[in-house]
C-alpha cells in the first residue's frame, strides 16, 4: 500500500513515510503527525482512511507510576515526546532532542567507535594531571528545550553535580561518520559554540584529519595533535593505538 502526500505544513520531518503497526496487530504504510494527548504521533493509513492510534491505558500507567524506561530506537520508529518523557527515559542508542522531536543521531562505524573509546581512555588517564573529567555521549541541555549529546567532553575542575549538563563543557570531541553531512556537521559545531562551548574538535576517524572549532573561528590542528590553549591538554591522534 502506498501512503499519499500531505501538506506538511513546515513538518516534513514528521511527515514521511514508515511502516507503522496498529494497536490490532497489523502493518500498514503512513506517515508520522504529531497529535494532542492521549494519542500517539501516529497516523496511519488504513482502508484509505487516517486513523488515530490511541493508548489512553499507557499513559494513564505513566501518570500513575512514572519511572524511567529504556526503549530501542533500532526497533521503533521516532515518535514526538515531552521533554519531561525524554528526560526519564534511556534510548538505545540515545537521542537528541530539540522541541518535543527525538532526533536520532547517526550510527559510528567500528573506526568511530574505536575512535571514541580511545579518546575517552587517553583523557581518563590523563585527567588527575589535566584537571578535567572526560565524558561520552553526555546528555546537555543548550538551551529551553533542547538537548544534545557529544560523542565526547571535556570538562574543567570537579564533576558536575547535575545528571544533565547545564553549564558548556571546555571542549566537544564530533567523531564523523560516513552519513554526517557539511551542512548538519557545521550545524552543530554552531550549537555548542552557542552554548559556550570555547572548543568544538571535529575529527576523521579514517584519515585522523581534524579541525578545531572557536567563537574565533578555525584553529589548524598541526601534527595530528590537539592543543588547547593555555592548558595542559595534548592529545595526538596517531599515538592513540600505542596506549
Amino acid at each position: 500500500m502506498k501512503s499519499g502526500k500531505i501538506e506538511d505544513g513546515g513538518m516534513g520531518e514528521w511527515l514521511k513515510p514508515a511502516v507503522l503497526k496498529t494497536v490490532c496487530g497489523e502493518t500498514c504504510t503512513g506517515v508520522r503527525i504529531p497529535l494532542p494527548p492521549p494519542y500517539i504521533c501516529f497516523i496511519v493509513f488504513r482502508g484509505g482512511c487516517l486513523l488515530p492510534t490511541p493508548r489512553l491505558a499507557e499513559r494513564d500507567s505513566e501518570a500513575r507510576h512514572p519511572q524511567v524506561e529504556t526503549k530501542s530506537m533500532a526497533a521503533r520508529p521516532l515518535t514526538l515526546v515531552s521533554e519531561q518523557e525524554y528526560l526519564r527515559t534511556h534510548y538505545e542508542p540515545d537521542c537528541e532532542f530539540e522541541d518535543g522531536a527525538l532526533i536520532e543521531r547517526n550510527v559510528g562505524t567500528d573506526k568511530h567507535s574505536w575512535m571514541q573509546a580511545a579518546l575517552a581512555a587517553y583523557i581518563f588517564r590523563r585527567r588527575k594531571a589535566w584537571g578535567v573529567n572526560v565524558y561520552t555521549e553526555q546528555r546537555a541541555r543548550v538551551r529551553p528545550g533542547k538537548y544534545k549529546l557529544p560523542d565526547l567532553c571535556i570538562v574543567q575542575g570537579p564533576r558536575p553535580a547535575t545528571p544533565i549538563f547545564e553549564q558548556p563543557p571546555l571542549v566537544a570531541i564530533e567523531i564523523l561518520s560516513p552519513e554526517d553531512r557539511p551542512l548538519r556537521v557545521d550545524q552543530t559545531i554552531s550549537e555548542w559554540l552557542d552554548f559556550g562551548v570555547e572548543y568544538v574538535w571535529v575529527v576523521d576517524p579514517e584519515t585522523l584529519e581534524s579541525i578545531l572549532h572557536t567563537a574565533h573561528g578555525r584553529v589548524p590542528v598541526l601534527d595530528a595533535t590537539l592543543r588547547i590553549p593555555e592548558t595542559p591538554i595534548e592529545i595526538p591522534l596517531r599515538q592513540l593505538e600505542d596506549e
